[in-house]
C-alpha cells in the first residue's frame, strides 16, 4: 500500500494539474474578451502597441483571481468523473482505499493554489488595478483630446459631452455641450460652444457661454437665525463671449482630477489591515465623542467587506475542489446528468452570493455573511455526498 499510494498520487496529481492548467487558460482568454471594451476605450485614448501589451498584462491577474475556483472545479469533475468511468474508482475501493484517501492529493494541491493566491495573486491583482489605472490616466493626459471622446471615463469623471461632429484639426465640431459636477458643492456648471475648434495646442471657441455657481464668504455677522443658509439658493456666473481658448493642458487638468484616497480593493492585504487598523480607533472615539462618523463607518466598512471578499476567494478554491470531487465521483454504472446540474447550481449559487456580497460591500456584516455562507452550503453539501458514496449510496 505505501507504494501503491505515491503513484496514485502522481497519477491524480498530474491529471489534475493538466486539466487545471488547460481550463485556467481557456477561462483566462474568455474572461479577458469579456473586457474588450475598456481595451477599446485604452486604445481610442492612443495607445501604442507597447503600452497595450502592458494594459492586457495588468488585467491577467484582476480575471485570474475569478478563473482559478472554476478551473478547479472543471478539473475535478473531469479527473473523477473519468475515474469513475474507467472503474478506477471502484477498483481502488476494492483496494480498502476510502474516496478521503484517493481524494487527499487533489485536496492538499488546491490548498496550496488557495494559499498562492491569498498571498500574492489577490495582491498582484490590486497592485495591477492600480497600475492600469494610473497607465490610462497617464494616456489620458497626454491625449485629452481622446479622452473627451470616451464617454465611459468622462461619465466616471463626473462629466458630459455633447457635440455635432467630432473634434479634429481641419474638422470643428458645432453644439459643443459641456456639463461637469463642481466637487466643492455637488452643481452643476455647464460650457456652451457654437464651434469649437481644435488647434496645435489648444482648443478655440466660438459664441461661447459659461454658467456655473460659486459659495461666496458668509461672515458670522451675516448669518443669523432669520436669513436662509447659503445652500438654500445659488449664485450664479454667467459669462459670454465671441471667442474663447482653453489650453489642452488645462483641459487635461480638469478631467483628470486625483483620487483623494485609494479604494480598499486597490490595497494591498498588509495595506488593508493597516489601514484598518488606523480608521477603528479614530472611529471609536467619534463615536465616543457622539460626533458624525458616517465616512469612517463607511470606509471600515469597505475595509472589512474587502478582507472578507478575498478571504473567500482563496477559500474557493478548495471549496470548488471539494465540489467537483463530491459531484465527479460515481459509484453506479448509469451516468446521470443530475449531478451535474447540482454542481453547477451550487457554483452558481456562490457566485450570485460573491456578486451580492461585492454590491453591498459599504455594509460589512452583510457582505461578509454573503461572501462566506456559500461555502458552508458548498461543503456540507460536498461531505454529505462524500458519506453516502462511502457507504455504497448513488446518490
Amino acid at each position: 500500500m505505501t507504494y501503491v499510494l505515491p503513484a496514485l498520487w502522481r497519477y491524480f496529481l498530474g491529471q489534475y494539474i493538466k486539466v487545471f492548467s488547460l481550463s485556467l487558460f481557456a477561462f483566462l482568454v474568455i474572461l479577458l474578451t469579456t473586457r474588450l471594451e475598456d481595451l477599446v476605450h485604452f486604445i481610442t485614448l492612443g495607445a501604442t502597441l507597447a503600452t497595450l501589451l502592458r494594459f492586457v498584462c495588468y488585467q491577467i491577474p484582476y480575471v485570474m483571481q475569478i478563473a482559478l475556483p472554476i478551473s478547479s472545479l472543471i478539473a475535478t469533475l473531469y479527473l473523477f468523473q473519468r475515474l469513475a468511468q474507467n472503474n478506477t474508482i471502484t477498483a481502488m475501493r476494492a483496494s480498502g482505499l476510502s474516496f478521503l484517501q484517493l481524494a487527499t492529493p487533489v485536496i492538499l494541491a488546491s490548498c496550496l493554489i488557495a494559499s498562492v493566491t491569498f498571498s500574492y495573486i489577490l495582491d498582484l491583482s490590486a497592485k495591477a488595478h492600480e497600475a492600469a489605472s494610473s497607465l490610462e490616466k497617464e494616456l489620458g493626459s497626454s491625449n485629452p483630446i481622446a479622452l473627451l471622446h470616451n464617454s465611459k471615463m468622462l461619465e466616471e469623471k463626473g462629466m458630459s459631452l455633447e457635440m455635432k461632429g467630432v473634434l479634429q484639426k481641419n474638422s470643428p465640431a458645432s453644439n459643443f455641450i459641456m456639463a461637469l459636477r463642481n466637487g466643492e458643492n455637488g452643481r452643476i456648471a455647464l460650457l456652451i460652444a457654437k464651434k469649437m475648434h481644435l488647434l496645435d495646442d489648444h482648443l478655440k471657441g466660438s459664441s461661447l457661454s459659461f454658467i456655473s455657481t460659486f459659495t461666496p464668504a458668509v461672515t458670522k455677522e451675516a448669518t443669523t437665525a432669520e436669513t436662509p443658509t447659503d445652500s438654500a439658493f445659488d449664485h450664479l456666473i454667467i459669462e459670454n463671449s465671441k471667442e474663447n481658448i482653453i489650453t489642452l493642458y488645462d483641459l487635461a487638468q480638469l478631467v483628470n482630477k486625483k483620487k483623494e484616497r485609494l479604494h480598499a480593493a486597490d490595497l494591498p492585504f498588509t495595506l488593508l489591515l493597516a489601514q484598518k487598523n488606523e480608521l477603528t480607533p479614530l472611529y471609536h472615539e467619534k463615536k465616543i465623542a457622539h460626533e458624525s462618523s458616517k465616512r469612517l463607518k463607511t470606509l471600515l466598512g469597505h475595509c472589512y467587506s474587502e478582507m472578507a471578499r478575498r478571504i473567500s476567494l482563496a477559500l474557493s478554491i478548495v471549496t470548488f475542489t471539494l465540489l467537483g470531487i463530491a459531484y465527479g465521483s460515481s459509484i453506479g454504472r448509469r451516468q446521470s446528468r443530475k449531478r451535474m446540474l447540482i454542481a453547477t447550481g451550487l457554483a452558481a449559487l456562490y457566485i450570485t452570493c460573491y456578486l451580492g456580497g461585492k454590491a453591498v460591500d459599504a455594509y460589512a456584516l452583510s457582505s461578509t455573511l454573503l461572501y462566506m455562507c456559500p461555502h458552508i452550503v458548498l461543503i456540507a453539501a460536498s461531505l454529505w455526498r462524500l458519506a453516502r458514496l462511502e457507504l455504497g449510496f448513488e446518490t
